[in-house]
């Protein structure tokens, strides 16, 4: 009785609810004996169905769907709706996850069952974003056509187009559906590129459900500008689509602008390149202008002034007056306006050294604790020290690179639903201590070439495809990588334009990298006689920036994306090598204390890499780690500059997704936000269900001892006050 009674005392003393001692145990019986009684519910009611032969047939509820890849059908009909009364049902995501439920008449619901039922059409990628907690159609082949249509499937309900996921729509009785590939409405061009002074008619255009075609769109306000890294968009000019839905526009600044409906804020929007009369002139037959074999020397050296021989016209790329932009926009402390453009500012810095603001934005990152809560925030803040020889593990207050580990869930890094957050991971983790046989790197470069379209795109994307390019150029032993770049180079070379550029001057940068990365050089890629570093030299204005009708910020992130890119450096040739942080075993706190390192911020000192891999800008999300407050998602490597749907995310700097990890085995706890291509909150740590019963046990055994001596001193000691008192 006393042993019992010195349990509930100590028991009380810690403030163990009694109940809680059997929580887990009643808890995981509820949920048993209550499915047990649901599926017996199920199985009498199917039963009784199926013996009431004379129950009379009501007639069951229909929907018109129809569904069409370009002028392609790929079905049309009436569907049977699910029965109102019909529970959710279960869809799992391709590529595997947990299943989600989604009403059985929802859009999604009846395509996922049609798909299974019919061979008119396959959903061939099907992706969950948790951070929205909605399904996205991402891909879909039709029979007859050769390959998957991807990212841009549009749905509309009797002639409407709902502002919530193709999973949430519950249809109704005589509803009338049409899934199609491509947008509900659409910018068309004249042309892609103009001389400075010269017209050009946009005209806006509206898919017509009923005949499966674009037609003109009258009363539409139509806009020319540049988007901004926020997301907004500067417009330029504006002009109201006539009764064809045209407006007629004439810009005098040369560089590449987008053109989109101020409806539809701007997306998606398609590109016009205006550039200087002299870069359209057409050259003599026989001597096609290519840069002249010194380029390379000049742009090193930041020359700036022209080049010999037939190509005496072609700009050239001015790397000096560039880097003497981006430090004018520099703060006293070393940042810049944001943690994007602080750390891309150190990536351009790394390739070539701008002097006393190199050093100012060292000193800066050895002691800033940037907010980054998504796997891409992680990958690029680390490029950035590594870029300016900081050690991302002990160089600054915070661990940049194990939260990019903990995110590996043993096929993927963070979202599962994202690539560019996998792309990125690649080039801080090679120069932190993993190798290519490391399992995190050839499962997720498995992952990354499994996401590669048939054109050999990923997303449909430059940026994306391009950074891919440099990632996977660092993995050139490793199964199927070979095959995966020269589609990619196939799909680049596609997209380039007649003016040698990639639409703007972002996806033109980190495709130059990407040739780097391919050993290749830009002189050979001219399909209309101007390489894409002469499209890049004729964006840069006078006063060294590139993008000269762009906000400053815009200008800024621009200008270094291009530093590199005309230098033919690569993201791997300026990223300096660490190793993994040497951690004591058996316990405790061992490995290298958190010191800053001694490296100094002198350029680093390896040369572009003959094979090095190139990388575009992604956003990626990464979680923050004990060490830092709150963490928070921000979209980190990428532009939102291409109509990708994923990246965050738009993948290049889109809406990030974010990705929820459990049970990672985490340095420490991480929990992520997100944000196209697409943002995904990652959960690290242990179930708060788990109980270490035997740390229970050997806590209650010291307490009860604790409470023993008590028990027993207590009276031993008011017996010797007792006496005291008597002697006195």
């Amino acid at each position: 009785m006393k042993f019992v009674r010195a349990i509930v005392i100590g028991l009380f003393i810690i403030g163990v609810p009694f109940s809680s001692l059997f929580a887990d145990e009643s808890a995981s019986s509820t949920p048993e004996s209550s499915s047990e009684s649901q599926l017996e519910i199920a199985t009498t009611t199917d039963e009784a169905a199926t013996s009431t032969d004379t129950a009379p047939v009501l007639p069951s509820d229909t929907f018109t769907l129809t569904i069409r890849d370009g002028s392609a059908t790929a079905f049309s009909g009436i569907v049977e709706l699910a029965a109102s009364t019909s529970p959710d049902v279960s869809i799992i995501p391709t590529g595997g996850g947990d299943a989600v439920p989604v009403p059985a008449r929802s859009l999604l619901a009846e395509l996922v069952e049609l798909d299974a039922e019919s061979d008119a059409f396959a959903i061939t990628d099907l992706a969950y974003f948790s951070s929205f907690s909605s399904f996205l159609i991402n891909c879909i082949a039709v029979s007859g056509v050769d390959e998957p249509q991807c990212f841009n499937w549009t749905y509309a309900v009797n002639g409407s187009y709902p502002q919530m996921g193709i999973d949430d729509y519950v249809l109704n009785n005589g509803d009338t559906a049409f899934l199609f590939f491509g947008p509900s409405r659409q910018v068309v061009l004249s042309t892609t590129t103009i001389a400075s002074g010269e017209s050009f008619t946009a005209t806006a255009q509206n898919y017509e459900l009923a005949s499966g075609i674009y037609v003109g769109a009258p009363g539409l306000t139509i806009g020319v500008g540049t988007p901004n890294p926020d997301f907004t968009f500067t417009e330029l000019a504006t002009s109201t689509s006539d009764e064809n839905g045209a407006a007629l526009f004439a810009l005098t600044a040369t560089g590449t602008f987008s053109v989109g409906i101020q409806e539809d804020f701007y997306f998606p929007t398609v590109s016009i390149a205006v550039v200087d009369p002299a870069a359209t002139s057409t050259p003599e037959e026989d001597e096609p202008p290519t840069l002249p074999k010194e380029e390379e020397t000049s742009r090193g050296s930041g020359g700036g002034g022209g080049s010999s021989g037939g190509s005496s016209l072609a700009p050239v790329f001015n790397v000096p007056l560039a880097l003497q932009f981006i430090a004018s926009q520099q703060r006293e402390d070393g940042s810049f306006a944001n943690t994007l453009l602080t750390d891309w500012a150190a990536i351009a810095f790394a390739a070539s050294d701008p002097g006393i603001p190199k050093t100012k934005l060292w000193e800066y990152l050895l002691t800033a604790a940037p907010v980054v809560s998504s796997a891409t925030d992680y990958e690029r803040h680390a490029m950035a020290l590594m870029a300016l020889a900081i050690d991302p593990y002990t160089g600054t207050p915070i661990d940049y690179i194990s939260p990019i580990a903990a995110q590996f869930d043993g096929a993927q890094i963070g979202d599962s639903s994202l690539v560019n957050d996998d792309i990125f991971a690649i080039f801080p983790l090679l120069h932190a201590g993993y190798s290519v046989s490391d399992d995190i790197i050839v499962k997720t470069t498995s992952f990354i070439i499994s996401r590669q379209s048939a054109n050999g795109s990923w997303e449909n994307s430059v940026d994306v495809t391009a950074a891919a390019v440099q990632a996977l150029s660092m993995l050139n032993s490793l199964q199927n990588v070979g095959e995966s770049l020269t589609k990619a180079q196939t799909y680049l070379r596609g997209q380039q334009q007649q003016n040698g550029g990639f639409g703007n001057s972002f996806s033109t940068s980190w495709t130059l990298q990407a040739i780097a990365a391919l050993n290749e050089s830009p002189s050979l890629w001219t399909p209309g006689g101007i390489t894409p570093i002469t499209y890049l030299a004729s964006l840069q204005a006078q006063d060294g920036g590139v993008e000269s009708a762009a906000t400053a910020d815009t200008r800024v992130w621009a200008t270094e994306y291009a530093i590199p890119a005309a230098l033919n450096n690569t993201w791997r040739s300026l990223l300096s090598n660490y190793q993994k942080p040497i951690v004591n075993e058996g316990g405790g706190g061992g490995g290298a204390a958190p010191s800053v390192a001694t490296t100094t911020p002198d350029q680093a000192t390896s040369t572009p890499l003959v094979l090095g891999a190139a990388t575009t800008t992604i956003d990626i999300v990464i979680e923050t780690t004990d060490r830092q407050e709150a963490p928070q998602l921000v979209p980190v490597l990428a532009h939102s500059r291409t109509n990708a749907t994923t990246s965050g995310a738009r993948a290049t700097i889109g809406p990030p997704i974010v990705a929820v990890i459990e049970n990672a085995h985490a340095v420490m706890p991480i929990t992520a936000t997100t944000s196209n291509q697409v943002a995904a909150a990652a959960a690290v740590g242990n179930s708060p269900a788990e109980i270490d019963w035997i740390s229970l046990l050997l806590y209650l055994f010291v307490l009860l001892a604790i409470v023993y001596i008590l028990w027993k001193a207590i009276p031993l000691a008011a017996d010797a006050v007792h006496r005291m008192r008597n002697r006195r």
